[in-house]
């Protein structure tokens, strides 16, 4: 449990993270349970109350013996990763709220991870899983929903929390969507007319309110807003169906929207944008999954390459 001494700091904390840094739901709680795990172990460490000195005078040993204590449960780099990020968010607030500072806090370092890279399918098993989806729509809401929320997913590049987030009142525009991501960040994101017809048509065999602004846009069975949980089984059943890679996920349709943008000419800053990424280095991990291919367009393209093969 969190020390008495230190609660209301711990309270104002997880207030400052909901609404003052606008961290995502999931980040608040893996942070929550970081910090309670913390303050467990120090205790215990510690053979007593553990109080504000202490944690001002912790240092780089202690913290590493509390993150010991998981890496022999076998815990990754990235949990272990989390764990530190989750103590330095802990101590900015206190350095930004209370003036109190540990210089050794913030100058931990965590394991190193393996950089993973987005896993996009090809476009063929995009277009294969489409039409599978779309031949099982008729007089079935349900099935054309999954078909609309696949294809929105996949024409726009939208996290699955952000297309389930929607409602009717977002398709006022047949032309563009009004997204809000991560840290409350509006942008704008063209919608095709395709998606968009299938999307009206969805609504139009939707058996729950659609008339109202605030109505959900994606539906569950029960008549309440679609889970993430019922669109990722959607999905791992429609790829165990037509044998499609296990990576087939909501996310590797994002993925995949930025791979092909990548590959059809568009820049990195315009897929950026699409995104919503705050930072251009996020959006660079999609060029080393194309490395083949941009690499076969440059020799296309540079004149002294070309020429050089042409003579050979």
């Amino acid at each position: 449990m969190i020390p008495d001494t230190l609660l209301p700091l711990y309270t104002e904390w997880v207030t400052w993270l909901t609404h003052e840094k606008q961290a995502a739901v999931h980040t608040v709680k893996a942070y929550q349970a970081d910090a309670l795990d913390f303050f467990v172990f120090f205790q215990k460490y510690l053979g007593g109350e553990f109080t504000l000195s202490h944690l001002i005078s912790l240092t780089e040993k202690d913290v590493h013996a509390w993150l010991a204590t998981h890496h022999q449960k076998n815990s990754t780099a990235t949990t272990l990763n989390r764990k530190i990020s989750s103590l330095k968010s802990f101590f900015v607030f206190l350095n930004k709220r209370k003036g109190i500072e540990n210089p050794c806090i913030q100058s931990l370092k965590g394991p190193k991870q393996k950089r993973k890279l987005p896993r996009a399918l090809t476009f063929e098993d995009i277009m294969a899983l489409l039409e599978e989806q779309r031949d099982e729509t008729p007089d079935n809401w349900i099935a054309l929903r999954d078909y609309a929320l696949t294809l929105l997913l996949y024409a726009t590049g939208l996290r699955i929390s952000e297309a389930l987030q929607l409602n009717t009142k977002d398709l006022s525009s047949a032309r563009a969507l009004i997204i809000e991501g991560k840290g409350k960040k509006q942008r704008l994101v063209p919608l095709l007319p395709n998606v968009y017809d299938v999307l009206t048509q969805y609504l139009a065999q939707c058996p729950y309110p659609t008339n109202e602004q605030n109505n959900p846009l994606f539906y569950g069975s029960r008549g309440k807003r679609l889970s993430p949980t019922i669109a990722q089984r959607m999905l791992q059943k429609m790829r165990r169906q037509l044998n499609l890679p296990e990576t087939l996920t909501p996310h590797a349709l994002r993925h995949s929207y930025a791979t092909h943008l990548l590959e059809e000419g568009a820049d990195l800053r315009t897929i950026q944008e699409l995104l919503g990424h705050a930072s251009l280095s996020t959006t660079q991990k999609y060029t080393a999954i194309n490395q083949k291919q941009l690499m076969a367009t440059y020799v296309k393209a540079h004149p002294r390459i070309s020429d050089r093969q042409d003579d050979t």
